[in-house]
């Protein structure tokens, strides 16, 4: 029974990791039209909106037909691809330091604020049925508590034969073992050498 309740919780937070999307930037990186035509860009997105900049500045927008256009806006002030492509045709002066209007704004903080509320709710609920299971079990697995106290426990380390520290000047061949002895063991804290 414990363990089935200890797999549908480690199933559970996995499913929640993965499931909120996060917010990735690419960086300005080199990007290839389907004619073979270069140019450099950064892709920034979340799963709420997306922008797309070329390194002047020029707001971009991929078409139906794969090729990346320099975006203009729609009526709803959201981009929408013109008829020049990037690094083929002339940047448009109205593509550069483009940003959404309007309605587009709207819908885009909307959608961002139902869900983050969706996401809270979530989070909530899955708090409390975790809680309430772990009360069922409480007896088992020890005093359950919401406190934060720090609980001092001991830590065994074992260092296996086959990995290697350094085997040369240069990281990350390995591991110093005084860095690894610095970083785990501090003050009132002892170790002992299984040699004696």
């Amino acid at each position: 029974m414990r363990a089935n309740f200890l797999l549908s919780l480690m199933v559970s937070l996995i499913f929640v990791s993965i499931s909120i999307a996060g917010y990735y930037d690419s960086g300005y990186i080199e990007w290839k039209q389907p004619n073979g035509v270069t140019f450099i860009a950064r892709l920034v997105w979340d799963e709420i909106s997306c922008n797309f900049e070329t390194k002047d500045g020029y707001q971009i927008i991929r078409g139906d037909d794969y090729y990346y256009y320099y975006a203009i806006l729609d009526e709803n002030g959201d981009f929408k691809a013109s008829n020049h492509r990037v690094g083929i045709d002339p940047p448009l002066k109205e593509s550069y330091k483009l940003k959404r209007k309007g309605k587009a704004l709207v819908e885009i903080e909307a959608r961002r604020k139902a869900r983050n509320e969706a996401r809270k709710k979530a989070l909530a609920e899955m708090s409390k049925k975790f809680r309430q299971r772990l009360s069922k079990y409480s007896n088992g697995l020890g005093k359950v508590t919401t406190a934060s106290d720090p609980y001092n426990m001991g830590i065994v380390l074992v260092e296996f034969s086959d990995v290697k520290r350094y085997k040369d000047s240069e990281h990350p061949n390995g591991y110093n073992v005084d860095d690894f002895n610095n970083m785990m063991f501090s003050t009132n804290h002892v170790w002992y050498d299984p040699e004696g």
